[in-house]
């Protein structure tokens, strides 16, 4: 009995110790198999996925001979500006540190969607924004609702000597280093938007349009506004833009005003001031955006002063449509007259409705246009190659090879790595005039 009880037992022992040993094995197995798969797949999917960086433009350190430093200027330009032969309006905005970003984006997002001109963007770190953004200190800055004295920095103040470094050190580095157009717009929040009121007012000249944003009007008890009405009694024929915001900043004191930090007071004074004096040529805007808190308000007010200062920019539809030249002349001539600068209008939404005045077989329109488009701007090859192509199309050959030409000697001279592909319509262009 015991012998016969004890062979299935051993066997089983046998079986178990031999099963358990393979699973260690193939346990082992595995894992090495994994060991050495899983880095192949690994470094195969590495290999596949290629990461690039988002470049939304470049920081600058730049030599302030007026103030006597260092200043950080970050600046986002149109991706071909070195090559493409158009000169760019120019965004200048304070406290980039904040706000390059969403204003870059804002300018590039409705650029694409020809709403306004393709812009470049510099943006001014402000570290001392005390003594930069603030206007000279002229009127006791007024108290808290607690009866204390509003306190001021040692270094406020220093908002005429800012724009003196904006005006002789920063546009000339910019001008230096990229192709710029004579527009130029301000843009500031807060005290930012305090600078730009007092450069609107006391610095005119350097700016065409100007866009505050929940502005710090409060300083020196608010005189600004008191000037800005003065400045605009004075200038009824003054050409240029403004467009000031004001988010949720607070308690509005209805009972009388006792407190230097209620804004809305500021404001609504600042808007009725403009309302009685400004004359019929200021383009101007102004919104309240109660459901946005002070630091949140900066990026629909950028937003929306630029699609307010380039309001009749847009090509018209009729002229869309119809693609008259003449008309479309007149259209933007009556544009720039009116914001008192030259912008041109979209080159490449000319050329699109020169496409589509061909494709009807209206050569003489598309010529006119693409003319016109030529005119507007002088230094962009590729416009004389589609001019050249539409001359050549209408049998004009030896003013085809004049733009062909062109196009060659522009290409050349912007490096735009198209000379090869115009020098080739050029000698096409040759030998059908010499075979004709």
């Amino acid at each position: 009995m015991f012998k016969t009880a004890l062979k299935p037992t051993l066997l089983s022992l046998f079986k178990m110790f031999i099963l358990k040993y393979l699973g260690i094995v193939v346990r082992f197995m595995t894992m090495t198999l994994i060991a050495v798969i899983v880095p192949l797949n690994l470094a195969a999917l590495a290999e596949a996925i290629k990461i690039e960086p988002i470049q939304l433009g470049e920081i600058h350190t730049i030599k302030s001979e007026t103030l006597d430093e260092q200043r950080t200027i970050w600046i986002s330009a149109p991706d071909d500006y070195k090559t493409d032969g158009l000169k760019y309006p120019v965004i200048y905005l304070t406290d980039a540190d904040q706000h390059f970003i969403h204003m870059a984006s804002s300018a590039k997002l409705l650029a694409h969607a020809r709403m306004i001109p393709e812009m470049i963007v510099v943006g001014i770190s402000n570290p001392k924004r005390d003594r930069d953004l603030s206007p000279p200190i002229t009127e006791e800055m007024g108290n808290f609702k607690n009866g204390q004295p509003k306190p001021v920095g040692p270094q406020a103040g220093g908002a005429d000597r800012f724009l003196e470094f904006m005006a002789k050190d920063l546009f000339p580095y910019i001008e230096r280093h990229f192709p710029t157009g004579p527009y130029r717009i301000l843009a500031g929040h807060s005290s930012g938007g305090l600078l730009t009121i007092h450069a609107f007012v006391n610095h005119n000249d350097l700016f065409q349009g100007y866009i505050a944003a929940s502005p710090a009007l409060w300083w020196n008890n608010g005189s600004l506004i008191q000037q800005t009405e003065d400045f605009l009694t004075a200038h009824k024929d003054l050409k240029k833009q403004l467009y000031v915001t004001l988010g949720d900043e607070g308690e509005v004191i209805e009972n009388g005003h006792n407190d230097i930090y209620d804004m809305h007071h500021w404001y609504e004074k600042l808007i009725q001031g403009v309302e009685g004096t400004a004359g019929n040529k200021l383009i101007w805007g102004t919104k309240l955006m109660p459901h946005l808190n002070h630091n949140s308000v900066p990026l629909p007010s950028y937003y929306q002063g630029l699609v307010k200062f380039f309001e009749g920019w847009v090509m018209p539809r009729e002229i869309l449509n119809s693609g008259d030249a003449a008309a479309l002349a007149a259209h933007m001539a009556n544009f720039s007259d009116r914001i008192g600068s030259r912008i041109p209008v979209s080159a490449a939404a000319v050329a699109h409705v020169g496409r589509r005045m061909l494709r009807r077989d209206k050569i003489e329109q598309a010529i006119a246009l693409y003319t016109y488009n030529v005119e507007q701007h002088p230094n962009v090859d590729i416009l004389h190659y589609i001019l050249g192509t539409a001359l050549e199309k209408d049998g004009q050959w030896e003013k085809a090879r004049t733009s062909y030409r062109k196009s060659v000697e522009l290409a050349e001279k912007n490096q735009s790595g198209r000379r090869a592909q115009f020098e080739k319509f050029v000698k096409d262009i040759t030998a059908k005039i010499a075979e004709s």
